[in-house]
């Protein structure tokens, strides 16, 4: 829809959660549009900005209130923008129709509430009286970090039955090493007690079986969406923080340095923004040849993360989206053995597109459930490259 010239150029709209993500998406819908067509994408062609940012924009055309989400919390205040909405379309239906969109598109919809929905709903034009809005919707349960209820689509009037509803079968972002022992983590199959682990229902492993995605395989899950092999992740546990810093500044020493890896293809994350400093702290100070800085993403969260020459630092929340060649979680001891705490761990894991490095102190909760999925992974890859040379001539 984006690279058709038409006569009447539709008013389009892509929201994300994440403020730090919508300039990434801004940057990656330009650079599509310009491979597709040769030309630069117009300014005003599709207005990308995070949810926020949107409720405080359209605030300023008069369509609501903006409500700040201090004391209140989300629920509630979505409730409020609701009932405004509903006010303006009764009453002022020429001014809703003046901002409202031809067709929005929702990055990690697993970030948003179900009355998020309805509200971009409502803020979607659709064809005809009692017709479908364009409203296009990316989700990914595994990556519900927030633990946020799937929505009802029915009860939204959203049908997502028969073709308009595709479910994604090829992860091509990570190597299967990186998915598998990640996926096997969010799901505690090598955890301790199977108290407080995601529901079956929680990333849709249904789905994922009945379509051959995944294959149960007794203790683990095999994963078969991931079509790239890759090493293995690596795991440091060191005696404390102080020499977990350490051992994480060698090893950019040893990536930045000796493997000339660039430091924008690097992330380093955390689960809190406390660590985060203390990493950017430990690594300006380290004074790492070839790094020409460190962009922590609290500093500046309209600046995209992986500037030329600059480490970026983050926590996951606001990593998510993003990628990078080599990752390095960093803290690990942080992540909760929770629903919550497992599924930011493995979106943290699933930013590395070749190398993963987790780093922790203590050999406990998810760490352990690591090095056992680790471990296991290593022992069938094996077994299975046993079988393979026996063939071999």
């Amino acid at each position: 829809m984006l690279y058709v010239e038409l006569m009447s150029k539709p008013k389009l709209l892509a929201v994300c959660y994440n403020r730090t993500l919508a300039s990434f998406i801004q940057e990656k819908i330009s650079t599509s549009y310009e491979q597709r067509t040769g030309k630069s994408l117009p300014g005003d062609a599709v207005e990308v900005t995070y949810y926020n940012g949107l409720l405080y924009r359209l605030a300023k055309k008069g369509l609501w209130r903006y409500q700040r989400i201090d004391g209140m919390g989300e629920e509630a205040r979505v409730k409020l923008y609701l009932q405004e909405l509903e006010h303006v379309r009764e009453n002022q239906p020429d001014l809703l129709d003046a901002i409202s969109y031809d067709a929005i598109f929702v990055d990690e919809g697993q970030d948003f509430l179900e009355d998020d929905f309805r509200l971009l709903k409502g803020l979607c034009r659709t064809s005809k009286e009692g017709g479908e809005p364009n409203l296009y919707i990316f989700y990914d349960d595994a990556q519900n970090y927030l633990g946020r209820r799937r929505p009802n689509w029915k009860s939204l009037g959203l049908n997502l039955v028969g073709a308009r509803s595709q479910v994604m079968t090829r992860c091509f972002r990570n190597t299967r090493a990186i998915i598998e022992i990640s996926f096997n983590v969010l799901f505690g199959r090598f955890a301790e007690s199977p108290v407080n682990l995601p529901t079956k229902e929680f990333g849709d492993i249904t789905t994922l079986e009945e379509k051959r995605l995944i294959e149960e395989k007794g203790d683990r899950y095999e994963v078969r969406y991931a079509v790239r092999d890759g090493q293995l992740p690596h795991l440091t546990v060191a005696q404390n923080s102080m020499e977990e810093r350490r051992a994480l500044i060698e090893r950019l020493r040893w990536l930045i340095e000796e493997q000339r890896v660039r430091p924008e293809d690097i992330l380093v994350l955390a689960h809190s923004w406390k660590r985060v400093f203390e990493s950017a702290r430990s690594i300006t100070e380290a004074k790492i040849q070839s790094l020409e800085g460190v962009h922590v993403a609290k500093d500046n969260q309209d600046r995209g993360l992986r500037q030329r020459g600059y480490l970026s630092l983050s926590t996951v929340a606001s990593a998510k989206g993003y990628d990078a060649y080599c990752t390095l979680l960093v803290a690990s001891n942080d992540f909760t053995a929770d629903v919550k705490g497992r599924a930011s761990f493995y979106v943290g894991c699933t930013r590395a597109i070749e190398y993963l490095e987790v780093f922790a102190h203590e050999r406990k909760g998810l760490v352990l459930e690591f090095e056992r999925a680790l471990r296991r992974f290593s022992e069938v890859s094996n077994r299975f490259l046993t079988v393979i040379r026996r063939f071999l001539p």
